[in-house]
């Protein structure tokens, strides 16, 4: 990306913080701020899912989350990435490929939720729906 991370997790939560608290803005263009949902497939799914620790942490009441093959790990040591390492769509090889654009420095992504949700606080977070594939690294 042209702009790796942090850039896209401050954005989102940029965009979830500018319509919860700007309830007109929200009406404008046809959304309730007090019913806010995230969402995102992959890598938007982890951005979803970070959105949603954030949230919670600021005390802005998410009402749902749907992720959808989600890429919460940056590790690449699961059971999941052997297991699926040569799928035909999406190899482990890619996937590090895609992750090492996204965070070339892999210190700033060890134990941080705003990176690996899955490695945050899980608790009193909004219910989710979380999809997943038959052949998936992460």
């Amino acid at each position: 990306p042209e702009h790796p991370f942090p850039a896209a997790y401050h954005d989102a939560l940029s965009v979830m913080k500018y319509f919860a608290t700007n309830p007109e803005a929200a009406r404008i263009i046809g959304a309730d701020a007090s019913s806010i949902v995230v969402a995102g497939e992959s890598a938007g799914g982890n951005l979803a899912a970070g959105t949603a620790q954030a949230a919670r942490d600021l005390g802005i009441p998410i009402k749902f989350q749907a992720l959808f093959i989600p890429m919460l790990r940056h590790e690449s040591d699961t059971h999941s990435y052997v297991e699926n390492a040569n799928c035909p769509i999406l190899s482990a090889k890619t996937t590090r490929w895609f992750w090492d654009k996204y965070v070339p420095d892999p210190t700033q992504c060890r134990n941080s939720s705003k990176c690996q949700p899955f490695v945050g606080d899980v608790n009193d977070l909004a219910p989710a729906l979380v999809y997943t594939a038959s052949c998936d690294p992460f």
